[in-house]
């Protein structure tokens, strides 16, 4: 069966609330209109759901001197669903709101797609507390940081942030930062209103002693076939709050021996991480792409030690996106930088260094990764400069 790629990026979001008559807040809404191609950079010219009044012809022959591109629309999918039911979709996450859209809005019949009793094993494998569960098994064969703690009241993620003064609290469901608090004001009404809000609406929050990071990076791994293997790396920056920032875009090779030069026992810590623990934990739920956030920290020895799971995405990510653009689509001469940006007015297109393409790769400029439209707020880019010639 061909496969349809959706970008629903609200899907955490969708997965915190449960049900399956999840109505998106509007920046997500946004986020998902402005940058709805984005699977389409893994996707391998299979078809991508977009809207085609929102898709510049500029940008779209510009991008398709490299990339494969099969863009199709609503209207398209659901004739196609309603004759020849040969479609397989591939959402950028699962939930039981994902499930209805394909089914009321795309037609998909129920035979193509998860039942609903998989799609919640789906969401209970997505909780933060599979964090946990992993770090925990790794602890076999590694040093491992401390465990973050599940906490089930207002008053009891008070006592953890009492008695550790530098920490982290995050809601069981995630949305690529925006369900992180850096604790350092008890007495904050933000903060406890956060922390109670989440407790309300999820269930708990975990909290997390706050390491000193040498290093933050993804690994981006495929599900498929009752195993797991590795696809790619990401190596990026946070801001205070944890939230994306930027990333460097290379190929695996380049972004590999960054890591390795700092940790030197990540591949063997890596295999086992893979071998012992995820193979045993994902496939048995889960098929596709997923991405863990992983970090390197010093201890309180001086010593870099490696966090295995900052963070399990249970999905494809950013950081998949620029793992394939930097192992397949850029110049092997040349590096990116990533770029997340949120622009609540509208993004004011400025003078850019225009895109060149050399042999069939990006070599210099700046690639929009999505059309930038006159009501555009979230854009996601890449900035690549050519290496210098030693």
């Amino acid at each position: 069966m061909e496969k349809l790629f959706v970008f629903n990026p609200e899907n955490d979001l969708a997965l915190a609330f449960g049900g399956q008559n999840y109505t998106a807040p509007p920046f997500a809404a946004h986020l998902r209109r402005d940058l709805q191609v984005m699977p389409m950079w893994y996707a391998c010219g299979q078809p991508v759901l977009a809207d085609p009044g929102r898709i510049a012809p500029e940008w779209l022959n510009a991008i398709g001197q490299v990339v494969p591109l099969s863009l199709v629309s609503a209207e398209q999918v659901v004739e196609r669903n309603d004759t020849c039911h040969d479609l397989t979709a591939c959402p950028w996450g699962w939930s039981a709101a994902m499930r209805h859209q394909l089914l009321r809005q795309l037609h998909f019949p129920e035979s193509n797609l998860p039942s609903e009793t998989q799609v919640e094993a789906m969401r209970q494998l997505s909780h933060r507390r599979t964090s946990i569960e992993i770090i925990n098994r790794c602890s076999q064969f590694m040093a491992t940081p401390p465990l973050p703690e599940e906490k089930f009241s207002l008053e009891a993620a008070l006592q953890f942030a009492t008695t550790h003064r530098d920490c982290y609290f995050k809601s069981p469901w995630s949305s690529s930062g925006h369900g992180v608090f850096h604790v350092f004001n008890l007495e904050a009404s933000d903060f406890k209103e956060w922390c109670t809000g989440i407790v309300r609406r999820q269930g708990s929050v975990l909290c997390e002693t706050a390491l000193c990071p040498t290093l933050e990076f993804g690994v981006e791994f495929l599900s498929h076939d009752g195993k797991v293997e590795v696809c790619g790396l990401s190596v990026f920056n946070n801001d205070f709050h944890q939230q994306l920032n930027t990333a460097t875009v290379a190929s695996t090779a380049h972004l590999h021996a960054i890591i390795s030069a700092k940790y030197p026992r990540f591949d063997q810590e890596l295999h086992s991480l893979v071998s012992s623990v995820l193979s045993s934990i994902i496939p048995q739920t889960y098929s596709g792409f997923f991405g863990i956030d992983m970090m390197l920290y010093r201890n309180g020895n001086g010593n870099t030690r490696l966090n295995p799971c900052v963070e399990l995405n249970l999905r494809p990510t950013f950081g998949l996106v620029t793992s394939v653009i930097g192992n397949s689509y850029l110049h092997p001469d040349s590096t990116g930088q990533f770029h997340f940006e949120y622009h609540p007015k509208g993004y004011s297109c400025h003078a850019v260094p225009p895109l060149q393409v050399q042999d069939c790769r990006f070599r210099s400029g700046r690639l929009y990764l999505a059309p930038v439209c006159h009501d555009t707020q979230f854009t996601a880019y890449i900035d690549i400069t050519p290496n210098k010639q030693v």
